[in-house]
């Protein structure tokens, strides 16, 4: 259990001795009543959740209030730990209804977000496409640079599942259809280092090792994550994220970020006691990145598939994180339930993070994979489909498999693509990412009511990062003369620049977002006709009107998967 006392109380943790878990005493308050209700639930121990100082603890509250991110105290939580058969719901009860204490949750198991319910009947899978030889219809065009991420044994050239029939190992399909392979001549992940908050990894994998920087186990404190029952999914996750482009095997999205494998689930150690899951989150804020920005992968759900935000004290090591810089990207999890609720069904406290939702293989559409936890607070999607995304397995430094499903597929996809974008473009912020991945994404095959954000398109979200084109607002407005008038701000989230007249009769507005980054305008004009007025390049000066013709009465606007406008 754990739990998070009020402003002001300060808890403090005294250890006990061999027949005592010890107590929780504050300068503020006596805490009496809190320690009889531990005494007489027989309480085993009292750990503080988080390894920090109150001071470096109020340090970090001050710059999330310093944005406006009501982050947390992390010193005001404390970890609790029970007999197995005890009543954690009734514990947490009376708790909660102490002056002193904020909330106090009963903590989930945890998951990999990897498993999830037993499969759904669904149709056939489209057949392979086999690996054959065929003589070229068109003259071959010269091969990429050698060292260079398509030349890869295991990349492929298709968004179409391929087996190779000699191998038994399928192409990454996944890296086209999410348009990576087009991102990679903009942005390649450099100096950026991607975080995995995960189950283990195999640090001496051939295509991890060259990436791999520091490495830190937030259940036992040392820097062994080479272990676990899990491993295989912490690997799985590197792979996809970051692995190396060295003529061996496959290409993560981010193929030249530095790699921080961070396990939080076991050590060969004694536990440091407290939440290693948010420790391990915590780690990745405070460690020395030497300058390089951070983008954080969380791969935990509960053991109802829930999303993991839900624990108190990981929710405010995400706030925290990002108000640090950080962005910060967390697996929505597989129970096909909402991720905003959790499970008692009360809506989790929103953290602000890039959630992530799965979808599966299909050879022409983007699908929600049927499990992927849904709702209006998933981002962005990404494929996660269990049988057809490639990447590394732990069972030696030269293993692959084919499958490796779930939200814990997805979300090292959609953060390496954040740490392309953070690579064309440094200065981003983690709101600024989000946004941007969210508007660029394409369309995805959903269930009413089960909306997953949309589907990650890596090319157009590089491409607006590179150009700043998410930040400042614009507004566009009929004047009293009929004229369109703008306004804008001068820099994101600061002041507005005056208004200005950008000429015109008009008596309807619409407005659009080239896949450069350009806005455009499209209005209709005193003879009824179409006419629109654009960025003649992003953040820049205006094209003037041109006439489209046509005779109309109403204008709708939008933008296909590939980025093209259509009115």
């Amino acid at each position: 259990m754990e739990v998070q006392f009020r402003e002001g109380v300060a808890p403090s943790v005294i250890a006990g001795g061999a027949t005592s878990p010890g107590e929780i005493r504050s300068a503020s308050s006596g805490l009496a009543e809190v320690n009889r209700i531990l005494q007489r639930y027989q309480v085993q121990s009292i750990e503080p959740t988080f390894l920090l100082t109150h001071d470096a603890a109020t340090a970090a509250q001050t710059v999330a209030r310093s944005q406006g991110i009501d982050a947390p105290h992390l010193s005001h939580f404390v970890t609790l730990r029970f007999p197995d058969d005890t009543d954690v719901h009734a514990v947490a009860e009376e708790l909660s209804q102490l002056a002193d204490v904020e909330q106090a949750v009963p903590v989930p198991t945890a998951l990999p977000p990897g498993v999830g319910l037993a499969p759904a009947p669904r149709a056939a899978a489209p057949a392979f496409q086999p690996l054959v030889p065929v003589a070229p219809l068109i003259p071959v065009q010269p091969a990429p640079p050698s060292g260079a991420p398509l030349t890869e044994p295991l990349v492929g050239n298709s968004d179409t599942v391929v087996l190779d029939p000699a191998t038994g190992l399928e192409n990454q399909w996944y890296i086209f259809r999410c348009k990576v392979n087009s991102a990679w001549s903009r942005a390649t992940g450099k100096n950026v280092t991607i975080a995995d908050v995960d189950w283990g990894c195999e640090v001496t994998h051939q295509d991890l090792a060259p990436n791999i920087d520091k490495t830190y186990n937030a259940y036992d404190g040392t820097a062994n994550v080479n272990q676990g029952a899990s491993m295989f999914h912490g690997t799985g996750v590197m792979g996809l994220t970051g692995a190396a482009v060295n003529s061996k095997g496959l290409a993560g999205v981010a193929y030249e970020a530095t790699l921080w494998p961070v396990q939080a689930d076991s050590g060969t150690g004694p536990s440091l006691g407290g939440n290693a899951w948010a420790r391990g989150i915590d780690w990745v804020r405070t460690t020395d990145s030497g300058g390089k920005r951070k983008v954080a992968i969380l791969e935990v759900q509960t053991g109802a598939f829930g999303n993991y935000e839900q624990v108190p004290s990981v929710n405010a090591a995400i706030q925290t994180a990002i108000a640090a810089g950080v962005v910060v990207c967390v697996a929505a999890g597989n129970g096909d339930r909402d991720a905003g609720i959790d499970d008692s069904g009360n809506a989790i406290p929103e953290t602000g993070s890039i959630l992530v939702g799965a979808t599966s293989y299909d050879a022409t559409q983007n699908t929600r994979a049927w499990f992927s936890n849904y709702g209006p607070r998933i981002t962005v999607c990404a494929p996660g489909d269990s049988s057809h995304d490639l990447t590394c397995d732990s069972a030696s430094n030269t293993a692959y498999r084919n499958g490796f499903g779930g939200t814990s597929g997805a979300t090292p996809k959609v953060a390496g693509a954040a740490a392309l974008l953070l690579s064309a473009n440094p200065s981003l912020t983690h709101q600024q990412i989000r946004a941007i991945l969210n508007a660029t994404g394409g369309a995805v095959v959903t269930d009413a009511g089960k909306p997953v954000g949309t589907f990650l398109n890596a090319d157009t979200a590089v491409q607006q990062a590179a150009v700043g084109a998410v930040g400042r607002l614009e507004v566009f407005a009929r004047g009293s003369d009929q004229a369109v008038w703008h306004i804008w701000q001068t820099a994101p989230n600061n002041g507005w620049s005056g208004w200005a007249s950008m000429g015109g009769w008009v008596d309807i507005i619409e407005s659009a977002r080239n896949a450069d980054g350009r806005v455009e305008l499209f209005v209709r004009g005193s003879d009824g006709a179409v006419w629109h007025n654009w960025q003649t390049a992003p953040n820049n000066g205006w094209s003037g009107w041109a006439s489209l013709g046509g005779w109309v009465d109403v204008i709708a606007v939008a933008k296909n998967l590939d980025g093209r406008i259509e009115v």
